[in-house]
């Protein structure tokens, strides 16, 4: 498996990782191939005609071929090396993600042994009994103390997240100086190639004008600065002057050797471009592998961020005696982070079984119904969703309309902003009696939209106050 489909691995990401590995692959094949022709070429002979000249051309095309071997095998031992460091690198995750994980599953052992609805709030009882304000403080003690370890392994784990991604960085700055090498061969064999399609690259009668032409040079010293392709095609001055000269078994001889020599040609330049080809397919790999890999990474960075968050945020509030955390509140947070946790290391079964042993223990400890309730609320803990008591609240006065009639459901709408939760409704409501009773006042559990709220009444009273944000 790519290192990149370790963690948290879905779909499009595998099939990208796919797709470029699969562009690898071809690149080696073809590599192979052309790796057959160009030591061939390398063997034979520089003159199949005697004098000929010019093979630079072919010294050229195989100077690139051999030029990219070690290259190409530098990148192997590469691809390899970073493997085998990415393995590292996961298993010390692995382990971060355990540790967590085992963490937050002793917090929440340590929630359903608190014995206050509030889990944030210490139980003092009577403060001249000794023995139970030092009872209180050591169990407030104890549940900090496991908030606090669950926070610092979450910590630990964001921080082996950010340095996978600085790790990934880091090969792939290594990985970048070696396809620029590639890139660089990829330039000299464009040139030749455009060299070989400007002299050929048009119909066939031309085309033996041109060669006619080409080896009717004569090679002298202000003529050195010709190209690859037309030195491929000089006669030494010798030779051209024998053919010239109209001898039928040299002028056969120069036609059968220019033939060899345009074929050789053809081979020469199909070959580039395979070549060519083979490589523009491992450099694509390698940017699309890393790519995915760096993508990931990023979002990896993220995910440990939002979890490490949320359990700052629960252990500052443990301290906050004005936000009001219930234990509901925290099971709702447990539930989602060792999803989250589960679900960046899908691939680690102690991850998995942690999770599968924290939900066992809520349905045990809450049953099936209240278990699924937080489990489809559930959510990370975030202060912002918890405004202290007392703060930001305005007093007004509303006059609930009344005809005398026995009062049923009614829906009124004010200035109001929903609470966080629905527990908390009633603190944002404040009933005034008047002087002839005192009626029974209720909020309904759910409020119809960010301005109104069912309220009931039995009785007379007129007159209502209402505490909204």
């Amino acid at each position: 498996m790519h290192h990149s489909l370790v963690i948290s691995m879905n779909l499009e990401r595998a099939l990208k990782v796919a797709q470029a590995q699969q562009q690898l692959i071809r690149s080696k094949k073809i590599r192979a191939q052309q790796e057959a022709i160009f030591e061939d070429t390398v063997g034979s002979s520089d003159s199949e005609m005697k004098g000929i000249t010019g093979d630079s051309l072919r010294k050229d095309c195989v100077d690139i071929h051999l030029k990219v071997k070690p290259i190409e095998t530098r990148h192997e031992e590469l691809i390899a090396e970073r493997t085998a460091s990415m393995h590292v690198v996961h298993q010390l995750l692995f382990e971060g993600a355990q540790h967590a994980s085992n963490k937050i599953e002793a917090l929440l052992h340590a929630v359903y042994l608190w014995p206050e609805k509030r889990i944030n709030a210490m139980r003092l009882g009577e403060l001249s009994a000794n023995e139970q304000v030092k009872t209180a403080f050591n169990e407030r003690q104890r549940i900090l103390d496991d908030v606090s370890t669950a926070r610092v392994a979450y910590l630990r784990l964001y921080d082996r997240l950010s340095s996978l991604c600085n790790v990934t960085d880091t090969w792939a700055r290594r990985e970048k100086a070696i396809t620029n090498e590639l890139e660089d061969n990829r330039d000299a064999i464009a040139s030749i190639l455009a060299e070989a399609d400007k002299h050929f690259g048009f119909g066939v009668t031309k085309r033996q004008e041109k060669l006619l032409k080409l080896v009717s040079f004569k090679l002298t010293e202000n003529q050195q600065d010709q190209n690859h392709v037309e030195r491929w095609f000089n006669l030494s001055t010798g030779d051209l002057d024998v053919v010239k000269d109209g001898n039928i078994p040299e002028a056969i001889e120069f036609s059968e050797w220019l033939a060899a020599r345009i074929t050789q040609l053809d081979d020469l330049v199909s070959a580039l471009k395979r070549s060519d080809e083979a490589l523009s397919l491992r450099i694509a790999a390698s940017v699309a592998l890393n790519a995915v890999e760096q993508d990931a990474t990023i979002e990896y960075k993220k995910m440990g961020w939002s979890m490490f968050h949320s359990m700052d945020d629960l252990e500052k509030s443990m301290t906050n005696c004005d936000v009001e955390i219930s234990t509901e509140d925290v099971m709702r947070h447990i539930l989602e982070l060792i999803d989250r946790t589960a679900k960046l290391f899908s691939s680690n079964k102690v991850v998995q079984e942690v999770r599968a042993n924290i939900w066992d223990m809520t349905l045990v400890n809450y049953g099936e119904d209240i278990a699924k309730a937080m489990e489809t609320s559930k959510k990370l803990f975030s202060l912002e969703s918890f405004p202290p008591k007392g703060n930001n609240l305005a007093f007004s006065t509303h006059v609930l309309p009344w005809n005398g009639a026995p009062r049923e459901l009614k829906q009124f709408a004010f200035p109001f902003e929903p609470p966080a939760k629905d527990a908390l409704v009633l603190t944002f409501f404040k009933k005034i009696d008047n002087e002839d009773c005192s009626e029974d006042v209720s909020i309904a559990s759910d409020y119809a939209s960010d301005n109104h709220v069912l309220v009931k009444t039995n009785g007379e009273t007129h007159i209502m106050s209402f505490d909204h944000p």
